[in-house]
């Protein structure tokens, strides 16, 4: 059995794409072109050049931009991990296989998850199906709260200006 976010043999070999501060993890070749059509930087229609550029500027305009509005800087640079996953069962799944339970405890999925954040794998899980804006720039700030203090902030702390950057980002007062 594979994780939901490792490459079964029925599905494409799991691939990269690297910006300046993010690594993608998909498996779809497709998937980035969705990831960048769900984000705003492209319309439905046939591929339009430079979809990767504006894709890689997106996702770091976006971590820049929340460093810049939360004032904080990260201690050390790291790169963020985003992992595509085809929906929010798999998300869910993911979650739980990642839950530090004893044997015989896991349990099932039973609602559904758009996406997560895990401070130890410095990575973003999240759903393909549901992915836009907010929730990534929400996701996006645990990652930035996380690595900008040399303890982790408290997870009410970090809700609270996740949910706030999420609304931001939706409004538009945040660009990219």
């Amino acid at each position: 059995m594979c994780l939901p976010w490792q490459a079964c043999a029925a599905d494409f070999p799991l691939q990269v794409f690297s910006t300046r501060r993010t690594e993608i993890f998909y498996s779809n070749p497709q998937d980035l072109h969705l990831l960048a059509r769900r984000l705003g930087i492209v319309q439905d229609g046939p591929q339009e050049r430079g979809i990767m550029v504006k894709l890689a500027e997106k996702l770091d305009g976006m971590l820049a931009e929340i460093e810049r509005v939360l004032q904080v800087t990260p201690l050390k640079p790291q790169t963020l991990t985003i992992r595509l996953l085809r929906d929010s069962f798999q998300v869910k799944q993911q979650q739980l296989a990642l839950a530090r339970r004893p044997p015989g405890k896991a349990l099932a999925p039973k609602h559904p998850l758009i996406s997560f954040y895990d401070p130890e794998a410095r990575s973003i899980y999240v759903s393909l199906t549901d992915v836009h804006l907010g929730v990534l720039a929400h996701e996006m700030t645990h990652f930035v709260l996380c690595e900008s203090s040399p303890v982790r902030p408290g997870a009410a702390y970090q809700e609270s200006l996740a949910q706030y950057m999420e609304k931001r980002f939706l409004t538009g007062r945040s660009p990219p």
